[in-house]
């Protein structure tokens, strides 16, 4: 039987390099041991979860996909409306102001005509949303779920989970059994919510975030082994994300496998814009932002 390519990218949200170690996350310490450990793999800036996931799904930094923080200031009636990204609406409030979303294709885009694009998530619903914000795959989300052309998945095939560790844990059942098991898409995506659901109220190091870590580990011995099997040629990215609070400094992402993100663009654009996905390129009148 011939092989097919398929990519599996689970992220722990939050949970910073330091942290993957023998004794605190002995599978990510074996997955990064026995595959590729990119020590330099670093978080974009800003290294929130909205924005991570807007760069995860297209390969390109903030400057040059469009979504550059948690909130965005948009211009709505001739002023200046700041809007949380986290919202389930807030694509439609971006789309009024900008004429669209992201500035270029998702990976869900690119993959619709060859095999598909499945993602779980746990984070916020926009976080979850910009994986695929146009609606080229299936995004399950406890906000509402999602199907090719964006028609609405109701019922027993919506994702009804907890915004905790014990959703986590049930998403990751449910992805196991028919995202890896049944469905078997190009890509799939499995976006946990802790560690950094559980860090917004407990400090770094104590026994709710030794326990919130240990929990990873028992997520991830669902899925290392339904993503090994013999007829795919298959690759599996663990990532965390990059924000730890109280360690600014080195705000970095664990990845085993294979990454790239394209060059930055110069400027930040956020407003009235008039955009050529494929390049990112923009006219019109903008508001930016340079980072020079």
């Amino acid at each position: 039987m011939a092989r097919s390519r398929r990519a599996v990218f689970v992220c722990c949200d939050g949970l910073g390099r330091d942290w993957v170690r023998s004794d605190s996350t002995p599978v990510l310490h074996d997955i990064a041991g026995a595959s590729l450990w990119c020590a330099e793999h670093s978080a974009v800036f800003p290294s929130v979860t909205r924005v991570s996931a807007a760069s995860v799904s297209t390969g390109c930094f903030p400057a040059r996909h469009g979504l550059h923080g948690n909130r965005m200031g948009l211009i709505e009636d001739e002023k200046i409306v700041v809007r949380d990204v986290g919202n389930p609406d807030f694509r439609s409030h971006m789309r009024r102001a900008t004429g669209g979303t992201l500035l270029v294709p998702s990976l869900a885009e690119r993959v619709a005509g060859a095999g598909g694009f499945i993602a779980f998530s746990n984070v916020s619903p926009g976080a979850a949303y910009f994986l695929d914000p146009e609606h080229f795959g299936h995004v399950y989300h406890r906000a509402g779920s999602y199907a090719p052309g964006g028609d609405r998945i109701t019922g027993a095939d919506a994702l009804e989970v907890s915004h905790d560790a014990a959703g986590d844990w049930a998403m990751t059942q449910r992805f196991c059994r028919e995202v890896l098991g049944d469905r078997r898409p190009a890509v799939a995506f499995l976006w946990l919510c802790d560690p950094d659901h559980t860090l917004h109220g407990v400090p770094l190091g104590s026994p709710a975030h030794a326990d919130a870590l240990g929990l990873r580990v028992g997520l991830l011995r669902l899925t290392v082994p339904h993503e090994l099997d013999p007829n795919d040629k298959a690759e599996l990215a663990d990532v965390a994300d990059g924000r730890m609070r109280g360690d600014f400094r080195r705000p970095t992402r664990l990845y085993a496998g294979r990454h790239r993100l394209a060059e930055p663009a110069t400027h930040m654009a956020t407003t009235d814009r008039r955009l050529t996905r494929e390049t990112g390129t923009q006219a019109g009148r903008s508001m930016v932002e340079s980072w020079a």
